[in-house]
């Protein structure tokens, strides 16, 4: 069954785009179900990190505030750690499984997650991972002071007094279980079915009196009983001690997937779902728009809970942040780190900068792949998918749906900026990625999708077999084929011509755009898309189908052992790097053997793109990722020292998304390394203050280590 985004299902967008555009990309939010044939050459070693959403796009399944910190966990392996809840550093997890929980332990940080993965950390930096021997996820984990709880799949419960040993315990059943917390001297776990477990010492486990048949997601303790969220908007509460329940409904009937509390105030959060209570009976909806300042609709997964305070964390890396001043004043919600959330369906690079376009009209462009600037979108092309992008350095291209092109020319216009000394400057700056126009009126109303350029012929093709060739991107004329009734998604230029590919392993070929012939294809498989990579035309599409063709009319097929869509091609150096649906990043010298170069995300990767030092994928709900081609070991400076208090203090200057080591000596001898740090700040500026010591620093000699 094709899964649609609610979101769209109103539109009236052709059976083209909802049914596979909106339908598959939804599938990246579902696990990989086979992995690609490994292993060919060495694989590179790629770092992912997150460009777009700020400060990290994970979907934030577990949150912990304790020590001094704010912990995030997510999908596959990802940990954030923050002191102030604005900058977020990212963790190296050692793990590529999906986390679902995280609770403190006094000074410990313990965290939950897929095929009984638990990891252990003291210092917040370094992670110990505990391999459970199973194949249950863990989708919960809380703590008392001296024991430890994680529950599962399976009615799997297993305890440890340190974190570091867990021991499996018998909790009379086998339905699996979502959530577990502490409170009042007793564990409460949740689970399918309206399954409530209840004991006082993690040993000894009773179940509850059923009071719903609805899924329990989430449980906490509020300091005064435990509140539970479940499906269709029902909740459980209980007093102190968990020995009766009692049903309530919070005025929605969407899933409802966690809870937070303190004192007489709650929060509940779920699918579209953000709902506060001061008496446990009244909820008011925070995404209300008639509230001063409401939260964003969305799907919150997690949250921490102070007087006053709220800080909720949800799908995409959405965070939010809710307080009021006194008991009748309603929440004030405040989106951190705002961030353009729209699906983006291609990127290219050009010699200076990238360019992606997406979903409503989005196009955004960026120098660097860091910093990303949204630009300006013609009325008409406001509310389209736009599908695809192409071009030259003179004019670029954007198509989408109901036939949308839109032009961007290469022009020069002046640009008046205040210079250091507070004086007016004109410059003259290039429109190219910049002002857009829209081709008016459309010359189909077709949904378009692919977009090519080659030997001064722009072609660009859409459903019902559309291609419509132009000299100038201004005038288009309808190309006739033999493709009918299938539908085209992508086009390439190449030395020979064009090729097109679509529905059903649809290929043709073209020698000037004008008349094209049907070829045979090695597969039956939707050809989602077509490059030219160097020497040869790659074709990649449903359920890991990849082919090649060094002249556009014979074509091979190639397993790549992948069941995931593959969405894009290019060319590095030696290498063939491919993205697809649920986070797949494939890496191929022979296009034989594969590597596995998965993403840091399950959501799905429809474009790449690269300046030659750096990859960069996008994808679902506005995923920007990049990862350096080559480790950045330049050396970095020293600015400034300062000791405050005890602490030193390094202000260096280095690189964005470098990583160094401070190393310490008192005689040169020996050097002795503190922690890793990386440059977060695009400004490539790192503060560090270090732990206070009563050792005075007279005589000792620093030094920066660059880290791969």
């Amino acid at each position: 069954m094709k899964l649609l985004d609610p979101r769209f299902q109103n539109s009236s967008r052709s059976r083209f785009a909802a049914s596979w555009i909106l339908g598959l990309a939804l599938a990246g939010w579902t696990a990989d179900v086979h992995s690609p044939r490994l292993e060919a050459a060495s694989p590179p070693d790629l770092r992912w990190r997150w460009s777009n959403p700020t400060p990290h796009g994970a979907n934030v399944r577990g949150m912990a505030r304790g020590q001094g910190l704010t912990v995030q966990v997510g999908e596959r392996g990802q940990i954030y750690t923050s002191a102030d809840l604005t900058v977020w550093e990212p963790r190296t997890s050692s793990t590529r499984h999906s986390l679902r929980s995280v609770t403190f332990m006094g000074h410990r940080l313990l965290i939950s997650g897929e095929a009984g993965t638990v990891l252990y950390s003291t210092n917040f930096e370094d992670y110990v991972v505990c391999d459970l021997q199973t194949a249950d996820w863990l989708e919960g984990i809380t703590a008392s002071t001296n024991l430890a709880v994680a529950v599962g799949d399976n009615g799997a419960i297993y305890t440890s007094r340190e974190g570091l040993s867990w021991h499996r315990q018998n909790s009379g059943t086998t339905r699996w279980l979502r959530s577990v917390a502490y409170g009042g001297g007793h564990f409460v776990a949740v689970g399918k079915d309206g399954l409530v477990l209840t004991s006082p010492n993690g040993t000894n486990w009773t179940k509850g009196p059923m009071r719903t048949t609805s899924h329990l997601n989430g449980v906490a303790w509020s300091g005064t009983g435990f509140y539970v969220a479940a499906d269709l908007g029902q909740y459980l509460t209980s007093p102190v001690v968990p020995t009766q329940w009692f049903l309530n409904f919070a005025d929605t009937t969407n899933s409802l997937q966690s809870v937070a509390g303190f004192a007489s105030q709650f929060l509940l959060m779920g699918t579209n779902e953000l709902r506060f209570s001061q008496d446990g009976e009244t909820w008011l909806d925070q995404t209300d728009p008639q509230l001063p300042m409401p939260a964003p609709t969305w799907t919150y997964l997690s949250a921490t809970a102070l007087p006053g305070d709220f800080f909720v964390a949800g799908r995409s890396g959405m965070m939010v942040e809710g307080y009021r001043t006194n008991q009748v004043e309603p929440f004030q919600w405040f989106v951190l780190s705002p961030s353009l959330r729209n699906w983006l369906w291609e990127v290219k690079r050009l010699p200076d900068f990238y360019i992606t376009v997406g979903h409503r009209g989005t196009i955004m462009t960026s120098e660097n792949g860091r910093v990303w600037n949204l630009e300006y979108t013609p009325p008409s092309a406001q509310g389209q998918e736009l599908l695809g992008v192409g071009g030259t350095t003179n004019l670029l291209v954007a198509v989408g749906s109901q036939g949308t092109i839109l032009l961007s020319p290469n022009t020069l216009t002046n640009l008046v900026l205040t210079n250091s000394n507070d004086q007016l400057v004109t410059n003259t700056a290039s429109t190219l990625g910049v002002f857009w126009h829209a081709v008016d009126p459309p010359p189909t109303t077709a949904d378009l999708q692919g977009v090519a350029h080659w030997d001064g012929c722009f072609v660009v093709c859409g459903e019902n077999a559309t291609i419509l060739t132009s000299p100038d991107g201004t005038n288009w004329t309808a190309a006739p084929n033999a493709a009918a009734p299938h539908s085209l998604s992508g086009v390439a230029g190449f030395p020979g011509g064009f090729v097109a590919v679509g529905t059903n392993g649809v290929i043709l070929v073209s020698e000037d755009g004008e008349y094209w012939l049907d070829c045979p294809s090695p597969t039956d498989r939707w050809l989602l898309r077509v490059r030219w990579v160097e020497d040869r035309l790659l074709a990649l599409g449903e359920e890991g189908a990849l082919l090649s063709s060094s002249n556009g009319h014979d074509w091979v097929s190639h397993v790549t052992g992948a069941r995931a869509w593959l969405s894009d091609a290019i060319r590095i150096g030696d290498g063939y790097y491919i993205s697809g649906f649920q986070g797949t990043v494939l890496y191929t010298e022979d296009l034989e053997t594969f590597s596995d170069l998965t993403a840091i995300t399950k959501k799905s990767l429809l474009g790449l793109a690269h300046d030659g030092s750096q990859l960069l994928a996008v994808g679902v709900e506005g995923s920007i990722l990049r990862a350096a081609l080559e480790p950045k070991l330049d050396a970095v400076t020293f600015l400034d020292y300062d000791r405050v208090d005890g602490q030193n203090l390094f202000l260096i200057d280095g690189d964005p998304d470098q990583r160094i080591a401070i190393e310490r000596t008192r005689g040169g001898q020996s050097w002795t390394r503190s922690r890793v740090f990386e440059f977060l700040d695009e400004t490539g500026t790192l503060l560090i203050l270090e732990d206070p010591t009563e050792d005075e620093p007279d005589g000792e000699l620093y030094r920066a280590v660059t880290l791969p």
